[in-house]
């Protein structure tokens, strides 16, 4: 019997090198887009990315661990497919990295400015005053120096 079908059975080797280079492509054009959202406060299209985000990096995460499990493929690939998986890879963490800082100071921002908002509130709460000369509890003049001046900033 002839086996008219043209695919092989199994895909060639190099196929999984060439789809880890890929996703791992894709993977830093769209750490591109999200660090200049972030930059750009652009929080919109952060909110519309989480789901690719989430399936790029556990579709590399995978194919990246069968390509490491191979041992053989790594030790056939050629000078330059090394080379070229070894740049993929620095460009890749390079945008990790900055990724990670941009989401640390995003994240230390809104810390910081919720603390300020949540020591406001504590600062303006009435409470117990003095007592004044009739015997009412006295509230200090609105104009006091206690009291804790908030502004925000909408740029974090």
């Amino acid at each position: 019997m002839i086996d008219l079908d043209p695919t092989p059975a199994t895909p060639p080797r190099n196929d999984l090198v060439n789809d880890v280079r890929l996703v791992a492509e894709r993977l830093i054009e769209f750490l591109e887009r999200e660090n200049a959202a972030l930059q750009d406060n652009d929080i919109a299209h952060l909110r519309a990315t989480v789901d690719e985000k989430n399936r790029l990096s556990v579709g590399y995460g995978r194919l990246f661990r069968k390509l490491t499990a191979d041992r053989a493929l790594l030790d056939g690939l050629s000078d330059d497919e090394r080379a070229r998986l070894r740049e993929t890879a620095a460009r890749l963490d390079a945008r990790l990295d900055l990724n990670g800082q941009l989401l640390e100071v995003k994240i230390k921002a809104g810390q910081i400015v919720a603390d300020m908002i949540a020591e406001a509130a504590r600062m303006s709460r009435p409470g117990p005053g003095t007592y004044d000369k009739t015997g009412e509890v006295g509230r200090p003049d609105p104009r006091a120096r206690n009291r804790t001046p908030l502004t925000v900033d909408r740029s974090f």
